[in-house]
């Protein structure tokens, strides 16, 4: 299944099914701040929650 939403709308069910750490939303939720946060920064740009974002559960 692949939805696209914004980054903000992302449930802790997709992030139960990437499976990292221990699966918490708040750990899953950092680490993606952080990361989308660096890369937008790295082509010049802000990240921001409305962001669309391509989710796939397979």
């Amino acid at each position: 299944m692949v939805d696209i939403m914004p980054y903000k709308l992302i449930t802790t069910e997709h992030a139960w099914h990437e499976g990292e750490e221990d699966r918490i939303y708040r750990y899953w939720r950092d680490v993606h701040d952080s990361f989308f946060s660096e890369e937008y920064k790295s082509v010049g740009k802000n990240f921001y929650e409305q962001a669309s974002m391509i989710c796939e559960v397979f």
